[in-house]
């Protein structure tokens, strides 16, 4: 057997193929890759005798200073008190200039201290009477007949006389614009 057929049979017979060297990054072929020297940590600061302590932080949240837990319920109490004097959320919003989502918002006790000023007047100024509610049809109330009613009153014309037919429907007319 000559040398090359053993290292042929020898590598047939090992089923694991030899590792390949790790190649640098710029392309030096053949030449093994550096390990990257990693940066150490500095050392975490004690704090010494001469340094302050920590002081507490202002009751702020994003910048924005904050309001009081029990002043921000009082005026939730009072803007749900309006609400129920017929002012709507879309109404009171318009009025004060915020969003309905934030009287929502305000009305379960969650204030931004910007709108405590604007809310607060409103509601002095309903409380004293010079803001009245708008007026609001009663839910369930509509505003004339049912669709049913009217399509039977129509159905009713079939046997009625030309000058009947015509003084019903115009008292129809009346009833669907309301006059």
């Amino acid at each position: 057997m000559s040398a090359t057929t053993r290292k042929t049979a020898a590598a047939a017979a090992d089923p694991k193929p030899a590792p390949r060297k790790r190649t640098s990054r710029a392309g030096e072929g053949g030449t093994p890759a550096a390990k990257k020297a990693t940066a150490r940590k500095a050392p975490a600061k004690r704090a010494s005798a001469t340094e302050k302590p920590a002081q507490p932080k202002a009751e702020a949240t994003n910048g924005r200073p904050k309001v009081d837990a029990a002043e921000a319920k009082a005026l939730g109490k009072r803007l749900v008190a309006a609400r129920e004097l017929g002012f709507s959320r879309d109404a009171i919003a318009g009025i004060v200039g915020l969003t309905a989502a934030k009287v929502w918002r305000i009305e379960d006790g969650r204030v931004q201290a910007d709108e405590v000023k604007p809310v607060t007047v409103f509601l002095s100024d309903v409380e004293s009477g010079k803001v009245k509610p708008p007026e609001r049809q009663p839910s369930g109330a509509s505003a004339g007949p049912s669709k049913a009613v009217l399509v039977k009153a129509i159905l009713d014309l079939k046997d009625v006389n030309a000058t009947e037919r015509s003084a019903v429907i115009d008292d129809l007319i009346t009833k669907i614009e309301g006059k």
